[in-house]
């Protein structure tokens, strides 16, 4: 995946996870070996987990209790290059929600262990699959708590970052 022939598209990123989560990346995972002196290869357990992760968490899936089919592709198919044991990666409430709905959809069964809190996850997916009202409040309860939970966030880099003060001003002014 290393080529000076070719140019890749990359989307970069201060952190892999929000500080509250940085805990479950194992940094020691990230590279698995050198091609020469200047260039390393990430390891495909680290693609695995910032794939499923950057859906779970940055994108709030877990939160939403939703599953995202391109992210579900992007996992079978970095565990199938490899042919990665689902041993080898760890399995958390981010992960097991994954893998659950690989195994929900019929993609895969990866025979992974359940607890209280996926059978509850499970159950109210299956809840708001069949009464549309009931997802919608529940979308809207949970999207109102993330827009609420960001706004300290936002007012704090208002605050501290002159760059982003202006962008602010000149979304205002736009609009």
């Amino acid at each position: 995946m290393v080529s000076s022939k070719k140019t890749f598209a990359v989307e970069l990123h201060r952190r892999v996870l929000r500080k509250e989560n940085n805990k479950l990346m194992n940094t020691k995972i990230i590279f698995n070996k050198k091609i020469d002196k200047k260039k390393k290869i990430l390891s495909h357990e680290f693609l695995i987990l910032n794939n499923i992760y950057n859906f779970e968490i940055n994108d709030y899936g877990y939160t939403n209790n939703f599953f995202d089919l391109r992210t579900i592709y992007d996992t079978l198919h970095l565990m199938n290059f490899k042919d990665i044991n689902i041993k080898k990666i760890n399995l958390n409430k981010y992960t097991r929600k994954h893998f659950q709905n690989i195994q929900q959809l019929g993609i895969r069964n990866y025979k992974i262990r359940t607890n209280i809190n996926d059978i509850f996850w499970l159950y109210h997916h299956n809840i708001c699959k069949k009464f549309k009202s009931l997802s919608k409040l529940n979308k809207l309860i949970v999207n109102t708590s993330i827009y609420l939970s960001n706004k300290p966030m936002q007012i704090k880099e208002f605050v501290r970052n002159k760059k982003y003060r202006k962008y602010i001003f000149k979304k205002l002014i736009k609009n």
